[in-house]
C-alpha cells in the first residue's frame, strides 16, 4: 500500500508541473528534474547543489521516484487530460517510439 501512495504523490505532482510548466509537457528530462526539485525541498535537500552519483546512490534515502515512475504518470495523466500533451511533433515522435519499442519486445 505503501507503493501505490508513493505512486499517487508522483501523480499529483507531475499533474501540477504539466499545468504550470507547458515545457515538461514536451520534455520528460525537464519534467523529472522539477519532480525532484520539488520533492528534494519538500526534504530540505537542493538538488542544484548535488553531485549525479550522489543523486542515484541516495535516490530512495530522499524518496525520488524512479523517471520510469514519472514517465508513466505523465503518459497516463496527458492520456486523461489531452489539453496536457505535448506538441504534435513531440506526440509524433513518442508514438514512433513506442512503435520501435513493441517491434523491439518481440524480437528474437
Amino acid at each position: 500500500m505503501e507503493k501505490l501512495a508513493e505512486i499517487k504523490s508522483t501523480q499529483d505532482i507531475v499533474l501540477h508541473i504539466l499545468q504550470e510548466h507547458p515545457m515538461s509537457r514536451n520534455s520528460d528530462n525537464y519534467l523529472c528534474y522539477l519532480v525532484y526539485k520539488i520533492i528534494g525541498s519538500r526534504h530540505g535537500v537542493d538538488i542544484e547543489t548535488m553531485t549525479i552519483p550522489v543523486f542515484f546512490i541516495h535516490m530512495k534515502d530522499y524518496d525520488f521516484p524512479a523517471t520510469e515512475t514519472i514517465r508513466r504518470a505523465r503518459q497516463k495523466l496527458q492520456a486523461k487530460y489531452p489539453s496536457l500533451c505535448g506538441s504534435k511533433e513531440v506526440e509524433e515522435q513518442r508514438k514512433q517510439l513506442e512503435k520501435s519499442y513493441i517491434a523491439y519486445a518481440f524480437m528474437d
